[in-house]
């Protein structure tokens, strides 16, 4: 989920056809969430990371805008650098350090180009563009800018039935003496609808790895989302990493409020 900058991209498009595909008047929407990962990452000790944006979104039927504003946390023995939400081992014979502050800005624009009909799914491209405002001395972004695009399509089935997939592709920029991988990633996963108010999903991702020598990592996630009232939703999401790419587990809970 590049971590999880919109949680479940798919799981997000689904929320939105439920409340705003039937009109096309523009809304607003806030969100924020926690989210926390732990994972040694195959090394013999652990890397936290705290992950809490703001997130604001604008959009009608056919198109969505979403800014992401995160602070960042990430402790973790010897230097790192967070790199499309990951964290890239760079240094691991210093001492074990907590480094804190503002992290990359994302700013995401989705324009909704196929409504579901017949055998055809819901279908969206996505822009996204990560800013550079994380302090590269600190080792929570690399100071330089990412591009990436792609596709999500979500289908709905009788029953209250849904199935997911995202797929996309991002230029990932480099600093000066650093060669990154510009990395592909997939998801595909099924949910349900079990009330107006309740969506459960399930979903496996994967992406290709920044760095050549590491795994390319690998999640399971389960998410939830509830609506307590017409405006307000709270959701949780918990990961578990499937290999040593991947952080080890993964949790987030957060509400959001359609203004």
């Amino acid at each position: 989920m590049s971590a999880k900058t919109a949680l479940c991209a798919s799981v997000a498009v689904a929320v939105w056809m439920l409340d705003h595909a039937a009109a096309e008047t523009r809304y607003w929407e806030v969100e924020t969430y926690g989210y926390y990962s732990s994972g040694d990452y195959g090394t013999d000790e652990k890397t936290e990371m705290i992950y809490w944006p703001l997130v604001v979104k604008h959009g009608s039927r056919s198109w969505r805008a979403v800014a992401i504003v995160p602070y960042l946390q990430v402790k973790s023995p010897g230097a790192q650098a967070v790199v499309d939400g990951g964290v890239e081992r760079i240094d691991e014979e210093s001492s074990r350090e907590t480094r804190s502050g503002l992290g990359d800005i994302v700013l995401k624009g989705t324009w909704h180009f196929k409504e579901q009909r017949e055998l055809w799914p819901w279908m969206s491209a996505f822009v996204r563009v990560k800013l550079p405002t994380a302090d590269e001395d600190k080792g929570l972004g690399t100071g330089e800018t990412d591009v990436g695009f792609g596709l999500e399509t979500v289908r709905m089935f009788p029953n209250r039935f849904l199935a997911f997939f995202d797929i996309g592709y991002t230029f990932i920029g480099e600093p000066s003496g650093v060669s990154y991988n510009d990395p592909l990633s997939i998801s595909i996963g099924a949910g349900y609808q079990t009330l107006n108010q309740v969506l459960v999903a399930a979903f496996y991702e994967w992406r290709e790895a920044i760095s050549p020598n590491n795994e390319d990592p690998q999640y399971l996630s389960f998410l939830g989302t509830y609506r307590v009232q017409r405006d307000w939703r709270v959701f949780a999401m918990l990961d578990l990493g499937l290999n040593d790419g991947a952080a080890d587990f993964g949790v987030a809970a957060g509400l959001s409020r359609r203004l």
